[in-house]
């Protein structure tokens, strides 16, 4: 029998060669030196002037300065005075108030004898004295407790009152500032009752630390000045 021949595998068609990517990515043209230069320039340029100018602005100041302390509770002696620094804000000369039928050496005395109760005005008392002789409460920018009489009656400190009235504007507009004044000691008296605002009752204060004020002393200041204020 003839032998019948196979047929030979068909030939493989070989894969086509792939094409490569036309537009190869263009090599990165380098920034001009003397832009780069300049631009660093500019940025060491205004981080020097920063270093110039904010030590001698208004702002540096703001954030720089710190309230001064008053004299130590302990050198508060009746007879003699000190130098003492105020915290207050114009609405003060009506809202701070205290309650108390004493008076004061120098005639001085609170708005009021006890809660609701206003203490009666001389017949020739004047309609209006900046509440020369009426004693409020304060406190010192370190916190410490006085009543003073005569601060709105001192003449930078009513300017400022007259400059700023607080009426029918939010406490949050007034700019509170620091004054410093001479504050004579003429009593100290035990059992305080003040108020904060006229919407309080008249109590005995505590401070910050929580620990109740059981005495005050009674001052009568002179000389005062406007040290810090955060309108500038």
């Amino acid at each position: 029998m003839a032998e019948i021949e196979k047929d030979a595998p068909a030939a493989q068609t070989a894969p086509a060669p792939k094409k490569k990517k036309s537009g190869a990515s263009k090599p990165k043209t380098p920034e001009p030196e003397n832009e780069v230069f300049s631009g660093r320039l500019l940025i060491a340029a205004i981080l020097t002037a920063g270093m110039v100018i904010v030590p001698v602005s208004p702002l540096s100041a703001l954030i720089t300065r710190k309230s001064p302390t008053s004299a130590a509770r302990s050198s508060w002696k009746v007879g003699s005075s000190q130098e003492l620094h105020l915290t207050v804000i114009t609405a003060d000369y009506r809202k701070l108030a205290c309650a108390d039928d004493r008076v004061a050496p120098s005639g001085a005395h609170c708005e009021f004898k006890s809660n609701g109760e206003p203490f009666p005005r001389p017949e020739d008392a004047p309609v209006d004295d900046n509440k020369a002789t009426i004693l409020q409460p304060y406190r010192t920018t370190d916190g410490l407790l006085l009543y003073a009489s005569g601060l709105w009656a001192q003449p930078e400190i009513a300017t400022r009152l007259h400059d700023e009235p607080p009426q029918g504007v939010a406490e949050t507009k007034l700019a509170r500032f620091i004054v410093s004044c001479k504050a004579s000691f003429l009593a100290e008296w035990s059992d305080p009752k003040l108020r904060w605002a006229p919407t309080d009752k008249f109590a005995t204060p505590s401070n910050s630390d929580g620990v109740v004020e059981k005495n005050v002393m009674v001052t009568e200041v002179s000389g005062c000045k406007i040290l810090q204020d955060e309108r500038h």
